[in-house]
């Protein structure tokens, strides 16, 4: 089984007192509006909608993976981003409380480009973006870094909380936060003027390019998303 690298995560069989969207909860709010799923072959633009304030996706299957791999005019289904816009300043943490349902023992595929050949799993990681990104600035997105979970079946839900203090996130090249002035400068930044939060999925060398699944079905439910 692949490993849960828990940091500050918090595995529970109970919902966890987290907040919606920028709100500060003890119970769990109807899931807010706004959630796309962005840059993923073959996956809706948005979650579905499920009961009791929560929303899901399945992850994709492609039939033609792994030949959509190294087949240079094909892309492979997988999801990639999934955020929603944020309004006000976050300095304390982010927190999010999640399932992963399966049938069957599906494989988590992350290998969705020839280039990828960094030997990890495919994981989830939560995500901040600065306004008016248009992937051409180095410090306007930042993953949680060390703070991961390898995807997996949960034993219930599971909470992954990460303090927004620069040592905890990393860059598009992957430089921690407070590595020195110029990336502690773009983190504050980003900080100070988000425009998107919301988990990427991924594994190898990038965090963001992309999963699938093999065998069985998979299913992400989101609990409650919270920014504080």
């Amino acid at each position: 089984m692949k490993r849960l690298r828990v940091g500050t995560v918090l595995l529970s069989l109970m919902l966890a007192a987290c907040g919606a969207l920028n709100q500060s909860s003890s119970s769990k709010s109807q899931t807010p509006p706004g959630w796309s799923i962005l840059y993923s072959p073959g996956m809706p633009s948005r979650p579905t909608v499920g009961d009791s304030g929560t929303w899901y996706f399945d992850f994709p299957t492609d039939p033609n993976y792994p030949a959509c791999v190294s087949n240079s005019g094909a892309v492979c289904d997988s999801v990639n981003y999934v955020t929603n816009s944020s309004v006000g300043l976050g300095t304390h943490s982010v927190s999010m409380t999640f399932q992963i349902l399966t049938t069957g023992v599906p494989t988590f595929n992350y290998v969705m480009q020839a280039d990828n050949t960094c030997p990890t799993s495919a994981t989830v990681r939560l995500f901040l973006e600065r306004k008016d990104d248009d992937f051409s600035q180095e410090f306007y997105r930042w993953w949680s870094n060390p703070m991961v979970y390898d995807l997996q079946p949960t034993p219930g839900d599971v909470t992954m909380t990460v303090p927004l203090t620069p040592d905890q996130w990393s860059s598009v090249y992957g430089k921690v936060g407070n590595l020195n002035a110029t990336t502690q400068a773009g983190f504050q930044d980003a900080l100070a003027n988000l425009g998107n939060i919301g988990m990427t999925f991924g594994g190898g060398c990038f965090f963001g390019h992309g999963v699938n699944i093999s065998g069985g079905t998979a299913r992400f439910v989101l609990v409650s998303y919270a920014i504080q």
